[in-house]
């Protein structure tokens, strides 16, 4: 080893130094060869008056091994991916990966380690104790004992040649650093044991919306990676408005300019040749080169994307398009929105002191998009002093690209329909089914017609990246949302309120149906009913004030009867929800009795203020949630079979009582089920039908005043949540997830049957307990 040599560079960010100078003094206490290791580390050396850069570049060619404290803070660091990426490439060249590089991960999980390809490497955690920090030493000492010379020894000697000319750096543009790294693996998919397989033939597809950052990433990767390349970087940039066989003929043309100016003889090759003859090119001097295809058209064939391609396992290609698609040629980069602190560095000087919270509420308001956060910045600050950042989002709300919008106008009616219902709620992903549901609301369309509908406009939506897929649920971009033209809006309002109000009724509705519900409630053209409905839902699902009405009180003011309804629905919620251990006893019983109709009478005092169907649905409500707190304080203190029924009951509970009887007599769902008869599908199905009428009809009536007996809302709320939600919260999902896997499958083949039916037999029977404690309600004799 040289005396300007290293035997490993140490690589960390500035808020791990105190960590980096334990590392260090550990490892310059080890021995290779018979001598004290050398480290370099940028702060004892690199000079105060030298080049970082240039320091840094020569200390990593010039050491063993790169050892990167991977912190979270490592990966936003420039400096540092500086140091990694440089190593890598040079690792990767010569095949070292696995020798060359080691990190020590002091965080709990990896998905913050870029490139992939390390996650798969045997990561360290951070030595605790003087012990394990010799022992660390000791074996990073037998690594680079094994080496042979610094990473530089396969260093290219010369620079790799542009085409049609090296690009001048954009100091504006954010670092991804995580798309960057993807994009390389992508690129090195199939070629290396640490890289998932892949297509051998090198391409990666970065896909995403007008404006994505798709063009910059590529120039990104081409110029940070360009070292992987010692065969060229080559860029072509396509006319996204023509066609096919024009396209063709401008990109050969362009491929004839490359192959002069780089020396490649293409003299009487025909066109069908041409590109095979490019392919042989590379070949012959057997060393990687990078292909840049920018701007595929939309809707550009497949047939058509091949033909662009050398078929050269040297030639790594990146393609850039609007479309998600292609990706059976080569690894998908899907390019989203910025993260927070990338957006905000796009609007550095453009806000100023205690602005900080604005600024990255209008990175959340732009969905991180690189280019309208770009033209953001520039607006605030030729404007700075004349708009403040609250004035400028409330501006923002309101604008619409006009490019997404001239693509949308262009889309078909249930494409339409998903964008129009999406722009009303909330910014989280939208479930299928809620999304089916809604669509069928607004049209009148059948089950099946809606699932013809919409499943091509979301095949289609998602083709073209305007929503992106997740799992059961579909999200779009709120710069596609701000663009949607109006008569796609038409009627969606109500049609997606009353379905989110359907989806609330399941016994455990998802969070981002309550997500939607918490929105909707707060949009002004909502319809009174619906909002009511929303209301008491929530809060019979615990839902709790602070948020919900905070955002009530800013959008309608204290005096809106929605504000009011809602501040008096969770207060009660929130007595409801209250777990306080209690003693067992006659006196408990009526202590919970006392408070509960102490509670119930102060807001059924402050609800005639609110009068008109609000007072109808919130009584209901606080007179159903009141019982469900006796009923749990009681609960809790007595075994139910040593409970003796007493009822209050009037003319308008009788009248629910009977619906109740007669809804849960007639259906299959109390109907006996022997083994080898009807589906379980079907009784599921029924009992799912049942939870929600039972709530409708207990939300349509008058309530019972509390009289010291039990009413026919606390009777028809213990069915629910003691016996209709445990049970329907266990089996449904299973037995639908058994469906989805399997859709051509009989149900007796499903695992569970057997013991889904037992279950069910078990249910039914306390069903039928409470069908005729509800016929004696109602009067009806046995």
């Amino acid at each position: 080893m040289g005396p300007d040599e290293y035997d490993v560079f140490l690589s960390y960010a500035g808020d791990d130094r105190e960590q980096a100078r334990a590392l260090e003094d550990a490892l310059r206490g080890a021995k290779v060869r018979g001598r004290p290791l050398r480290v370099f580390r940028d702060e004892r050396s690199i000079g105060h008056h030298e080049s970082i850069t240039r320091k840094i570049t020569e200390g990593v060619l010039r050491s063993a091994v790169l050892l990167a404290y991977y912190s979270r803070a490592y990966p936003t660091r420039p400096a540092c991916q500086l140091e990694l990426t440089f190593a890598f490439l040079l690792a990767q060249r010569s095949r070292t990966v696995r020798g060359r590089l080691l990190v020590v991960n002091p965080e709990d999980g990896s998905d913050h380690i870029e490139p992939v390809e390390l996650r798969d490497l045997k990561y360290r955690r951070p030595p605790a104790s003087e012990p394990e920090r010799r022992r660390f030493a000791e074996e990073v000492a037998e690594r680079v004992a094994a080496l042979s010379g610094p990473l530089g020894a396969a260093a290219s000697a010369e620079p790799p040649h542009w085409w049609p000319g090296e690009p001048l750096p954009d100091r504006e543009a954010v670092h991804r650093y995580a798309e960057l790294w993807r994009l390389h693996s992508a690129l090195h998919a199939g070629t290396s044991a640490l890289v998932a397989p892949g297509p051998r033939m090198g391409v990666a597809v970065v896909s995403g919306l007008p404006g994505s950052g798709k063009t910059t990433l590529a120039a990104q990767y081409a110029q940070e990676f360009a070292a992987a390349f010692p065969g060229g970087v080559h860029s072509f940039a396509l006319d996204p408005e023509k066609t096919s066989p024009d396209l063709l003929l401008d990109y050969r043309r362009l491929v004839r300019d490359m192959a002069v100016a780089t020396g490649i003889p293409l003299a009487g090759v025909p066109d069908d040749r041409l590109l095979p003859h490019v392919a042989a090119h590379f070949r012959g001097r057997a060393e990687p080169a990078l292909w840049i295809v920018d701007q595929l058209p939309a809707g550009i064939s497949d047939a058509t994307v091949r033909e662009l391609l050398i078929p050269s396992r040297y030639v790594r290609t990146i393609l850039t398009c609007q479309e998600d698609r292609f990706t059976d040629l080569g690894g998908p980069v899907r390019l989203g929105g910025l993260t927070e602190a990338e957006g905000l560095a796009l609007l550095r000087d453009a806000y100023g002191p205690g602005e900080e919270a604005e600024a990255a509420a209008l990175v959340r308001d732009l969905s991180g998009h690189p280019h309208d956060l770009r033209m953001a910045g520039a607006e605030l600050r030729t404007g700075r002093g004349m708009i403040s950042l609250a004035e400028y989002r409330h501006q923002v709300a309101g604008t619409a690209d006009s490019v997404l919008a001239d693509i949308l106008r262009e889309l078909d009616i249930p494409a339409w329909t998903v964008l129009g219902l999406a722009s009303f709620l909330a910014p989280a992903p939208l479930p299928r089914a809620l999304l089916s549901r809604a669509a069928a609301l607004l049209h009148g369309w059948s089950r099946q017609e809606t699932q013809e509908r919409l499943l091509p406009a979301l095949e289609s939506l998602t083709r073209r990246c305007l929503v992106a897929a997740a799992g059961e649920c579909v999200s779009v971009h709120a710069r596609v949302l701000r663009a949607v033209p109006e008569p796609a809006r038409r009627g969606c309002l109500p049609a997606a309120a009353r379905a989110v109000a359907e989806h609330l009724t399941a016994p455990e509705p998802g969070p981002e149906v309550v997500a939607h519900a918490r929105h909707l409630v707060t949009l002004k053209d909502l319809p009174a009913d619906v909002a009511e409905t929303l209301l008491s839902s929530l809060a019979t699902l615990d839902e709790r004030s602070s948020p919900l009405t905070a955002r009530l009180r800013e959008r309608h003011g204290d005096d809106d009867p929605r504000t009011r309804t809602a501040l008096l629905l969770v207060t009660v919620a929130d007595y409801i929800s209250a777990r306080t251990p209690l003693p067992r006893g006659r006196v408990v019983h009526m202590a919970a009795a006392a408070v509960a109709g102490l509670v119930a009478g102060l807001v059924i005092f402050e609800l005639t203020r609110i009068g008109g169907r609000g007072l109808s649905v919130a009584a209901g409500a606080v007179a159903g949630m009141a019982g469900v707190m006796v009923a749990r304080i009681r609960n809790r203190s007595s075994p139910p079979a040593e409970v003796k029924l007493t009822f209050v009951v009037d003319d308008e509970s009788r009248d629910v009582a009977w619906k109740l009887f007669v809804e849960i007599t007639t259906r299959v769902s109390t109907q006996p089920l022997n083994d080898d008869e009807g589906l379980t599908r079907e009784a599921l199905s029924s009992l799912y039908g049942l939870f929600a009428t039972v709530r409708d009809t207990l939300k349509a009536g008058r309530p019972s005043v509390p009289n010291g007996g039990r009413t026919v809302e606390q009777l028809a709320i213990a069915m629910l949540n003691q016996e209709l939600r445990p049970f329907l919260s266990k089996w449904h999902p299973r037995l639908r997830e058994f469906e989805q896997a399997h859709p051509d499958t009989p149900e007796p083949a499903w695992p569970g049957n057997a013991a889904c039916r037992v279950e069910l037999r078990q249910v039914q029977g306390r069903i039928q307990d409470y069908a005729k404690e509800f016929g004696e309600l109602a009067g009806v004799s046995g």
